[in-house]
């Protein structure tokens, strides 16, 4: 679950069609392209803001002065606005799901403002005549049905698309609800009737919104894991999406082999439309971080950004800055295309990097014997949370050179034909 935050991505090379929507989207076909969750700018330096404008491809939740200090440097940067997908943010809750703790706020492009107000009855959606409250958040689930509650809400969302300045609307919590969490009534763990009304809601809400933004904002859903089967969202209606848990649980948590190959497949589906398509995860360590980028770099086309988060501050990581040059292998149809049967690993070639993948973590290790010598990627110095100079040149990646290279059991490696750093 996406933490009511949400950060950062930077344009350097042209404009993106989506549909009937142009935005800022930039062309991620050479490279690595980040997407940063959720930075804090208010004191920030002229340099630190250069280093943002300069490193990221844009971000959201941010006032429009900030933006334009970002844009002054960088007239592309992408900056989107964040609202919840159904719900509205009403106090956080206590160990009961008692909503008694402070009202939620969330920038309306350019104050922070409270969420909640009240609204006639017939807007909030109810289960046993009651409305329903997101315990683990405190939001309240509104009836996306219902029109007079989509033309209030549109009119909010146009107004402070506006008044930020934004490129695009960043929707979060766009699955089930009995998907979620916790909730006061409590839903159905399994219930088919109850999903099928909710993927029904779900993908009228997509079609809806899209429709009446059109070609003045993006729409991306968050959709968590997406690695619930029963979850049948369709998030082709929206400009792209981001997947919350892009390659694991978070920290050193791997998915079972199925549902890997489950959210690979789901994620290439939409970067086969060439819709956005945003992967964050939640990694600390080198090992952990590595196996979310080479997962990354697997399905990677033409509008696709990472995040590594691991705070709330700007992050940067040397191995973002990897030389792999553009893809050889063409972005596959399903993930199985790029499964060697003769080493038993995932493979997919840069113009400048071999990435492996052994994505089972209760399987065996995998060995490859290399034509030639290559950089086999080992760790990082520095890391981490840019510091307030923005600062980094001491940060690099490591290396050892290698003709053959073990991977082990839901491990992953990066190999560079030459360093060029």
């Amino acid at each position: 679950m996406l933490r009511l935050l949400l950060g950062i991505l930077v344009l350097v090379s042209g404009a993106l069609t989506v549909g009937a929507q142009t935005s800022r989207f930039p062309d991620t076909s050479d490279g690595i392209h980040v997407f940063n969750d959720q930075i804090d700018l208010y004191s920030a330096s002229n340099a630190f803001i250069t280093f943002v404008a300069m490193h990221y491809d844009g971000t959201q939740k941010i006032p429009v002065d900030q933006t334009r200090r970002l844009r002054e440097v960088n007239p592309d940067f992408v900056v989107l606005h964040y609202r919840l997908g159904y719900g509205l943010g009403y106090r956080v809750t206590d160990e009961n799901c008692q909503p008694t703790g402070d009202y939620l706020l969330f920038m309306d492009g350019v104050n922070w403002v409270r969420e909640w107000t009240e609204l006639p009855e017939d807007y909030f959606y109810h289960v046993e005549g009651e409305r329903l409250l997101m315990c683990d958040w405190g939001w309240l689930v509104m009836d996306t049905d219902n029109a007079e509650f989509r033309g209030w809400w549109l009119d909010q969302i146009r107004a402070q698309l506006a008044q930020g300045e934004y490129d695009g609307l960043f929707a979060d919590s766009v699955s089930l609800p009995n998907t979620l969490g916790t909730f006061r009534p409590a839903l159905p763990a399994l219930d088919e009737r109850f999903e099928a009304d909710w993927t029904r809601r779900l993908n009228d809400w997509m079609t809806w919104l899209n429709g009446e933004l059109d070609d003045e904002a993006v729409l991306i859903p968050n959709a968590g894991a997406w690695v619930t089967t029963r979850d049948q969202t369709d998030y082709s209606l929206a400009d792209g999406v981001m997947i919350e848990g892009f390659a694991g649980w978070g920290w050193s948590d791997r998915f079972a082999v199925e549902d890997w190959e489950l959210q690979l497949n789901r994620a290439l589906s939409l970067i086969g439309q060439d819709k956005i398509v945003i992967a964050q995860s939640y990694v600390e360590d080198f090992p952990d971080q590595l196996w979310v980028l080479a997962n990354f770099l697997l399905i990677k086309g033409s509008f696709t950004y990472i995040n590594i988060d691991i705070g709330q501050e700007a992050e940067w990581f040397p191995i973002y800055d990897l030389p792999i040059g553009e893809a050889i292998d063409p972005v596959p149809t399903t993930i199985a295309d790029l499964y060697d049967p003769v080493t038993g690993l995932y493979t997919r070639h840069y113009a400048n990097a071999l990435v492996l993948v052994n994505p089972d973590p209760a399987g065996q290790p995998r060995s490859v014997l290399l034509p030639d010598p290559m950089h086999l990627i080992t760790g990082q110095t520095g890391g981490g949370v840019v510091p307030a100079d923005a600062n980094i040149e001491d940060w690099t990646w490591t290396n050892e050179i290698v003709q053959e290279v073990s991977v082990a059991p839901g491990q992953a490696a990066i190999l560079l034909l030459a360093r060029t750093n």
